[in-house]
C-alpha cells in the first residue's frame, strides 16, 4: 500500500456544496480535528463553492460555529475563499481557480471533496479539466466524492467513465463512511492479524452471517430523497454490501482488500426466501402527505438473504437488515458459527474513538485507498440491488407499527 508521510500537511481543500448540512456537521469538525491531531499544517487552506452569495468571512465564521468552542482557535488562522458557482455549469467551476493561483506558482496539494448530487460530477470534473485545474503541480491532486455514486448500474458506470477521461482511478476516492466504523477497522485487523479467525470464516465453521442497520427515528429530514431512494439504495447498495464483502472477501494482507472484496460481490446471489421483506412504518404515509408527495410503497426497511457462490460459503446464510423507526439503534455484523458460538462486531457510533469523518480526510492525504470503495465494488454492489429490485413483485410488503419491528 501507498502510505505517504502525513505529519503538517498542507493542504488546499475544495468543497463543492461548500455550506451543506454535511460540511457543518461533519467536515468543519474533521479539519479541526485533523489540524489539532497535527495531520494537516495550519498553512492549508479551505475553498468553500456553493451556490448562496455570501463572503470569505462568512464562510469561515460557518466553520466556526460548527466546532466546539475549544477547537475555535485552531481553525482561525486557517484560510478559507468562498466562491458562487453553479455546479452545473464547467464555466462557473473555472472560476475556484483565483483561490487555487498559488497551486501555480508554488505547487500544492488539493483535493476536491464533492458533497453535492451525483448529477453535478461530470459538469465539475469537466470544469476542473477546461480549465487545468486537475493536473498535478509539485503535489499530488484528488478527488472525493461523496455517496450516492449514480442511481444504478448503468448510471454509476456513465459516472465512472466522465470522472476516468479527468482523473485516473488512483486518484479517485468514493466515501462510504461505514469503512471507516470503529467495528468494521476491528474486523479487517482481526482478519489480518489472526490466522485462526481467517481459518474459521467459511463454510466449515460458519452457518449465517448478518449485516445489520437498524435505526430508532424515521427518515426525518431526508424524506424527498428517501421517497426516490429507500432502504435498499441507502442502506444496501452501499453500507451493508460493503461491510459483508469485507466479511466474505479472503485476504491475509492489505494490498488484496480491494480485489478479493470484488470477487466477494461477484458472487453473491440473491436467494428467493420467504424471509425476505420490505417494510414502511405507518407514520411514514402522513409525513409524506404532509410534503404532499406521491403516496408510495417505497420501503423504510428491508431485511434481504443472499449466498455466495463461492465454495467456501456455499451454504452459508448471508442477511442484510436495516430500516426506520425500530424503536431501538444498533448496528454490527454477527457471525453465527456451527457449534452454536457468535462473533459480534458492533459498528454503532463510537463513543470514543475517531469520528469517521476525521479518519477518512486523513487517509485520502496519505493515500490509504482501502478505506474508500473502488469503482468495481460501487458498480457490483449496484448489480446486487438491481438483481433485489427484479424481484420486488415477490417480496412481502408490510407496513409496520412505528417502533417495533416488523416481523
Amino acid at each position: 500500500m501507498n502510505k505517504e508521510s502525513q505529519k503538517e500537511r498542507v493542504v488546499s481543500f475544495v468543497l463543492f456544496g461548500g455550506t451543506g448540512d454535511l460540511v457543518k456537521r461533519k467536515l468543519a469538525p474533521a479539519f479541526a480535528d485533523l489540524i489539532e491531531r497535527k495531520v494537516l499544517s495550519t498553512r492549508s487552506k479551505i475553498v468553500g463553492v456553493g451556490r448562496k452569495q455570501i463572503s470569505d468571512s462568512d464562510y469561515k465564521k460557518l466553520f466556526m460555529i460548527s466546532v466546539d468552542e475549544k477547537l475555535r482557535k485552531i481553525i482561525e488562522n486557517i484560510e478559507f475563499n468562498y466562491v458562487s458557482a453553479d455546479f452545473s455549469n464547467p464555466e462557473a467551476v473555472g472560476r475556484i481557480g483565483e483561490s487555487l493561483k498559488h497551486c501555480d506558482i508554488t505547487g500544492c496539494n488539493r483535493i476536491y471533496y464533492l458533497s453535492t448530487g451525483f448529477k453535478f460530477f461530470p459538469s465539475i470534473v469537466q470544469g476542473l479539466k477546461k480549465y487545468g485545474l486537475e493536473k498535478e503541480k509539485k503535489g499530488f491532486t484528488r478527488i472525493v466524492f461523496e455517496k450516492p455514486f449514480g442511481s444504478g448500474f448503468k448510471n454509476s458506470n456513465e459516472l465512472d467513465k466522465e470522472i476516468h477521461k479527468v482523473f485516473d482511478e488512483k486518484d479517485v476516492f468514493r466515501i462510504d463512511h461505514y469503512l471507516a466504523k470503529e467495528g468494521v477497522k476491528e474486523l479487517v485487523k482481526r482478519k489480518l492479524d489472526d490466522k485462526d479467525f481467517r481459518a474459521s470464516l467459511s463454510s466449515k465453521k460458519v452457518k449465517e452471517i448478518e449485516v445489520v442497520s437498524d435505526e430508532e427515528l424515521g427518515v426525518g429530514e431526508r424524506l424527498e430523497y428517501y421517497n426516490e431512494s429507500g432502504v435498499l439504495k441507502d442502506m444496501i447498495q452501499n453500507h451493508l454490501l460493503q461491510v459483508l464483502s469485507l466479511v466474505l472477501a479472503d485476504f491475509d494482507n492489505e494490498n488484496e482488500i480491494h480485489k478479493k472484496k470484488i470477487i466477494s460481490l461477484k458472487n453473491l446471489k440473491v436467494v428467493e426466501s420467504k424471509e425476505n421483506l420490505f417494510g414502511q412504518y405507518k407514520s411514514y404515509l402522513k409525513e409524506i402527505n404532509f410534503k404532499m408527495l406521491t403516496d408510495s410503497r417505497r420501503e423504510t426497511f428491508a431485511r434481504i438473504e443472499l449466498e455466495s457462490k463461492e465454495n467456501k460459503w456455499k451454504g452459508v446464510k448471508l442477511i442484510l437488515k436495516s430500516g426506520k423507526m425500530l424503536g431501538k439503534k444498533e448496528s454490527y455484523v454477527k457471525i453465527k458459527f456451527n457449534d452454536g458460538k457468535e462473533k459480534i462486531f458492533s459498528i454503532s457510533p463510537a463513543k470514543k474513538g475517531r469520528d469517521e469523518y476525521s479518519f477518512l480526510i486523513e487517509k485520502a492525504i496519505s493515500n490509504q485507498k482501502n478505506y474508500f470503495a473502488s469503482d468495481e465494488e460501487v458498480k457490483e454492489c449496484w448489480r446486487v440491488v438491481e438483481d433485489i429490485e427484479k424481484m420486488r413483485s415477490e417480496i412481502r410488503f408490510v407496513r409496520y407499527e412505528d417502533g417495533k419491528m416488523p416481523f
